[in-house]
């Protein structure tokens, strides 16, 4: 009796020595290699076989592993001992960094573990390209609510109607080999769940093609897609017959040349816009719509996106639930959310018309956008003869009209016409005389991109230059600018006042972003001023994202953060902070200037990989 009592003691938590629990919850703290929401759970795992037992339970519901070979392993023990009926979640693939494709999951190997996973709801795969054959994996997943995936439409088009509960759907198609042939009509399985679709196809996947002409999703609420190769009208006819979309992001593939025109897309946005083929050479099932409305070229608001995002809300009830294919004169929806990369329209301004750069759309804008709460201008068209300064003033008294905004983020692609005399140079201050070395620490564009059109006759730097976007040593700068004895010793000066006044030359000369830290400490004064009036102009304003570089390549490799703290009574400016980070600095990457809104923006920003690929097939 008393060997039972003594069992039936240390069985106990309650019984269980100080110490030994301290040693429990400090064995929690040390898990670093875990993610924060696993480690409590493994600790516990630790503790007895009932804590065991129930722990397993809900640690073998999440399968994330970063490789095939690791989840075919993992899956595979998992089957063997039973537990792979619990799990709920899978994901394959690091989500923090886009990879190139790579590992596989064999189909034979899927086909034997097909009904291994009866109550997964989701399943991403982010390290391989999947293929129809390959989703027999998921057979029997009836619960299936979200899938991710890499899909090669190499044998047949995939079929969806199998789980009749997904609720979230991303695909991103590569390489397809012809065209299919049907021998039957196409059906499309219910999509009566669907509320997310997010698409990349820069290959014409036939799928998305019929979908975008034939298929409905009568919940569908955020529509994402990328690389679209579909022509914009049909693009556009299917956000005007799925009228439940509340977010829309799309971008069409380089290779189109899709220019937008601003004025349709706003009557894409508020849902008075009637959309069709513009020539008789598309599909026979399409109705032969005809575009009402949109103001002649001459009326034309000449701020032209070559991709846009918006999100909106209803204005009345109804709103919704409209489902002519002629659009109403009246409006139906307002935007709350908007995102576009505005092409370089300085070309159209020999021929007349007036090209609407970024503080002329912050000034006409807040009429056509009242209830606009973020707002995202990415804008390749550059300033002539003007100053950052005087610009900042004019976005300032234009902020003053806009009573939603809470979210600022811009960038200019470039801040000089590549044709105009030096003198015209885009300055920080109106009448700004510019100097050599203000290319280098004086400059609107911070030290730690320079174009590659400037290598051209100099091959030899390429070898001897970082990658592209990341910070410049000062022997680069002065090899990449030729700096004269004189002009380097200056640059010096500068740096060692802005960073260290003992810096000796050898650090000076050989560590990375020095010239960006001096170039930063140098002109924050100036920029905290100009975002201040920013945000006095803007009582509701919360942050500005300001990217100083435009796109570089596939990136915009640099952005500075300024967030607005306001007193709780007034809403006046208490104080700005800011963070500026670039490629490779301490704090980690910036985000990519994403044109994109709402959940969409969320995502790319959380899981990059399933956005972004360093490689395509």
């Amino acid at each position: 009796m008393s060997v039972q009592r003594c069992i039936t003691k240390r069985a106990s938590l309650d019984e269980l020595h100080n110490e030994l629990l301290l040693e429990i919850l400090s064995y929690f703290g040390d898990q670093k290699n875990l993610p924060k929401q696993y480690r409590a759970t493994y600790t516990l795992s630790h503790v007895n076989r009932r804590l065991r037992a129930f722990a397993l339970s809900i640690l073998n519901q999440d399968l994330f592993v970063p490789t095939c070979k690791q989840f075919i392993a993992a899956l595979s023990s998992l089957r063997q001992n039973g537990r792979a009926r619990r799990i709920r979640h899978v994901r394959i693939g690091q989500s923090k960094e886009p990879m190139p494709y790579i590992g596989s999951l064999p189909v034979p190997w899927c086909t034997y573990m097909s009904g291994s996973l009866p109550r997964l709801k989701s399943f991403s795969c982010w390290q391989s390209i999947i293929m129809p054959s390959h989703l027999c994996l998921l057979q029997g997943s009836r619960h299936l609510t979200d899938l991710n995936i890499v899909l090669l439409e190499a044998e047949f088009p995939v079929d969806f109607r199998r789980w009749r509960k997904l609720c979230t759907l991303r695909v991103e198609f590569c390489a397809k080999i012809g065209d299919f042939v049907y021998d039957h009509p196409v059906s499309f399985p219910s999509y009566a769940h669907l509320t997310t679709l997010a698409v990349d196809d820069h290959v014409g996947s036939e799928w998305l093609d019929d979908h975008l002409r034939r298929a409905h999703f009568p919940s569908l609420r955020v529509l994402n897609l990328q690389n679209a190769t579909s022509p914009p009208w049909l693009v556009y006819q299917f956000v005007h017959r799925h009228p439940t979309l509340l977010e829309v992001n799309v971008s069409f593939d380089e290779d189109l040349d899709c220019w937008l025109a601003f004025d349709r897309l706003c009557k894409l946005i508020n849902g008075t816009g009637t959309w069709g083929p513009e020539d008789s050479e598309s599909k026979v099932d399409d109705p032969n719509f005809t575009i009402q409305g949109i103001p002649s070229l001459a009326e034309e608001t000449y701020c032209v996106p070559t991709r846009f995002a918006f999100s909106r809300v209803p204005l009345y009830p109804e709103a919704t639930l409209a489902d002519q294919p002629e659009g109403p004169q009246r409006e139906r929806y307002t935007a709350t959310g908007l995102a576009l990369h505005i092409v370089d329209q300085c070309f159209w301004e020999d021929y007349g018309p007036e090209v609407v750069r970024l503080h002329q759309f912050l000034e006409r804008m807040p009429r056509v956008f009242p209830q606009l709460a973020e707002l995202r201008l990415a804008y390749d068209t550059p300033y002539i003869d003007d100053s950052f300064q005087r610009i900042m003033q004019s976005c300032a008294e234009s902020l003053s009209s806009w009573s939603s905004l809470r979210r600022l983020t811009f960038s200019w692609g470039r801040l000089a016409d590549d044709e105009a005399d030096p003198s015209t140079d885009f300055s920080w201050h109106p009448s700004q005389a510019p100097e050599y070395l203000g290319y280098v620490l004086d400059g609107i564009h911070p030290p730690i991109y320079i174009p590659r059109e400037m290598f051209e006759t100099r091959p030899e730097l390429m070898e001897e230059l970082p990658p592209t976007g990341e910070p410049y040593t000062f022997d680069q700068l002065e090899m990449v600018f030729g700096l004269h004895p004189r002009e380097a010793e200056i640059m010096k000066r500068i740096i060692r006042a802005e960073c260290d006044q003992d810096m000796d030359d050898d650090t000076l000369m050989h560590t990375p972003g020095l010239p960006l830290q001096a170039w930063v400490a140098r002109h924050e004064p100036f920029v905290l001023k100009m975002m201040r009036q920013l945000a006095v102009n803007c009582p509701t304003l919360e942050s500005i994202a300001w990217y100083p570089i435009g796109q570089a390549i596939w990136c915009w490799p640099a952005r500075w953060l300024w967030r607005v703290h306001r007193e709780k009574e007034s809403h006046s400016v208490r104080m700005l902070t800011n963070e500026f980070t670039y490629r490779g600095c301490s704090k980690g990457d910036p985000p990519e200037f994403h044109i994109l809104v709402g959940q969409e923006l969320a995502v790319a920003e959380e899981h990059p990989a399933m956005v972004r690929r360093k490689d395509r097939l």
